[in-house]
């Protein structure tokens, strides 16, 4: 390579970057649709959230959540109104995010 044609190349190598990032930000996000896999397991943990909601109520004491593996180390981050219990609804956001 000499020394004139290394501008060129390097020039080439930007051009290329900057049109290749440009055309992925102009790209709309469009968030992936849900695997079999995941509905599955969103499915199972609302199932789950059922059977450990033992005075049916609707809502997950920390003590109720203690029955669904790893809630209970995560309820205050699954807890989205902070009102000291957990919904099925804020438990189906929490497995969306």
């Amino acid at each position: 390579m000499t020394l004139k044609t290394r501008p060129v190349l390097s020039a080439t190598v930007a051009f290329t970057l900057l049109s290749t990032t440009a055309a992925l930000w102009a790209q709309t996000m469009t968030p992936a649709p849900d695997t079999p896999a995941q509905s599955s397991a969103a499915k199972d943990m609302l199932t789950a959230f059922d059977h450990a909601d033992t005075n049916k109520d609707g809502l997950l004491s920390p003590t109720e959540a203690k029955a669904i593996p790893g809630l209970a180390a995560n309820f205050a981050a699954v807890d989205a109104n902070k009102d000291g219990l957990v919904s099925k609804d804020e438990l189906a956001k929490a497995i969306k995010s």
